[in-house]
Order: C-alpha cells, then structure tokens, then sequence
C-alpha cells in the first residue's frame, strides 16, 4: 500500500468529514509480482473497535482481465454514504488472493478520521433516516 486516504469534493485530503457527507475513500497499491487476481476489503470501525461496515470487491486490470503484473498501480475508489453519528473511526485494508483467498495485505487502520455534526443527540453507531409520528386519542373526562 502506498497511500490510503479520504477525499473531498475539490480532491482535498481530509481527517474531519461532516454527518451525511459522502465518505469518498482512495487507496494507492503497487503490485509487487505477477499475481492471477486480487480482491480489496475495507471494515470501517468505530473507536471502540467495532466494525460497522464491511465492503470490497476485485481489483479488474481491464474487462475480464483481473491479472496483475508487477510494477501495476492500483487506485481504488469507493464512495460511502456517511450516515455515521459523530465520533472517531478507522478504516482498516485488507488485500487477498482471488482464487485462495490468502492475505497478501492487512493494514490496520489505514485511514483514520472525525465525523462530526449530524443528530444534536446521537445515539448509537449511525443515523439512518427515519420518519416518527404519533397520535394521541383522548381519554374519558372526568
């Protein structure tokens, strides 16, 4: 892994990411040897650990070529919804074999960074969009 990071709109770097801002993610690899297929997994975890959300997928030289020679770079974009309530995260990176599923890669909290704003009382992990309503039948006078 050469880089891992968070990007802005304007392809800023960032470390502080407002409540419903896209969580736009970018990882550089270069591929040290000839390799038949490589799949990339992401967990994004909250400080205390816990993993949130898990995604990936096979790194695809071209159309249904997946391998890879070495000296290939590798960008990898992935573009999250950010419903998560504020607080710190991580997103940890894992590289594996395609057809062993081996590890070739972990990284351990490649990328870390703040939510902040959203909900003024948070409470749990994310803040999924909700409706509420409530209706009230009186009761007897007397």
């Amino acid at each position: 892994m050469l880089d891992a990071w968070l990007e802005g709109e304007a392809g800023e770097r960032l470390t502080n990411l407002e409540h419903g801002r896209l969580i736009r993610l970018r990882v550089e690899l270069e591929v040290l040897g000839a390799n038949p297929g490589l799949g990339v997994g992401f967990i994004l975890a909250n400080a205390d650990g816990v993993g949130v959300f898990q995604f990936g997928g096979e790194i695809v030289k071209s159309v249904g070529n997946i391998e890879l020679t070495a000296g290939d770079r590798v960008t990898v974009r992935a573009d999250v919804e950010n419903l998560l309530t504020p607080g710190r995260y991580t997103i940890h990176c894992g590289i594996n074999r395609a057809h062993t599923g081996d590890v070739a890669l972990y990284v351990h909290d490649a990328v870390g960074f703040v939510v902040f704003g959203g909900e003024a009382q948070p409470q749990g992990i994310v803040s999924l969009p909700h409706e509420l309503s409530t209706a009230v039948d009186p009761g007897g006078t007397g």
